[in-house]
């Protein structure tokens, strides 16, 4: 079984904003992404379609910051569960993913949800260390409470 990155929401939009610790969160994902095209592991970018992140639009669109390459995978969820009506589980199987390593925006949301989503799909989850955040107030709480829920 492989295993696979999820990149989950890491936009324009959403990196714009005051993201706790973002550039240690920007290594640890560039760290992952390097990695995974050494071994030649699925890599797949996420993308949020709502309000904030219209489809198509400069601020939907994947951070520059970011090293995407035309052979990544790419999903588009309006939920935050990334596993929640995209087809990703059947995408992921397809390519003989048994396992997950997910990063991105934010936390407690939309990472969250997608680890969740994937534990229930039946794949081996794990959380990159430092490769997510938040920007809201309480962030650094949100983050470690997270890593603690999903840990447990």
């Amino acid at each position: 079984m492989r295993r696979a990155l999820l990149v989950v929401d890491m936009q324009r939009v959403y990196m714009e904003k005051k993201v706790y610790r973002r550039e240690d969160m920007l290594a640890a994902v560039g760290q992952a992404l390097a990695e995974f095209r050494e071994t030649g592991d699925p890599i797949v970018f996420v993308r949020h379609c709502g309000a904030l992140s219209p489809r198509g639009t400069p601020g939907w669109e994947v951070h520059p910051a970011l090293d995407r390459r035309t052979g990544d995978l790419s999903v588009e969820k309006e939920h935050g569960d990334a596993f929640d009506g995209t087809g990703l589980a059947s995408l992921l199987r397809e390519a003989d993913v048994g396992e997950v390593l997910v990063c991105g925006l934010v936390s407690h949301g939309c990472v969250r949800a997608t680890c969740l989503g994937g534990l229930s799909a039946g794949f081996r989850v794990t959380l990159l260390k430092d490769g997510h955040s938040t920007w809201t107030r309480d962030a650094e709480a949100r983050i470690r409470g997270t890593e603690e829920e999903l840990a447990a």
